[in-house]
């Protein structure tokens, strides 16, 4: 069984040891859940508050969250077309090498 199956997640190492909060951690962990094939994905926030909901108890902390991983640069907002027509969605960003534990919130 891969690690993948297991239900086990990788998450970037520059966003798990950074200081921003824990709720912005858990959607960001949410959303690479759904884009593991690719660097995109399209949940609902009703969706992603499902994945998270054993440790953020409210949707608009969701909202919060996802507004500011955006500001922070970790995701963007897209809209992509797809089989089933234009859907809008999260593309979580490449940190690249340049980014440090640190730099995420010193932006």
């Amino acid at each position: 069984m891969s690690a993948s199956e297991a239900g086990y997640l990788q998450i970037v190492e520059v966003v798990f040891f950074s200081e921003i909060p824990h709720a912005d951690k858990m959607v960001y962990g949410a959303l690479l859940s759904f884009a593991w094939q690719s660097d995109w994905c399209h949940p609902g926030v009703e969706t992603i508050h499902e994945k998270v909901r054993n440790t953020i108890d409210n949707i608009r902390t969701v909202r919060r969250s996802l507004v500011h991983l955006e500001k922070l640069g970790l995701i963007s907002q897209e809209t992509r077309q797809t089989q089933h027509g234009p859907r809008k969605g999260y593309k979580l960003n490449d940190m690249g090498v340049t980014r440090t534990c640190g730099s995420l919130m010193d932006d």
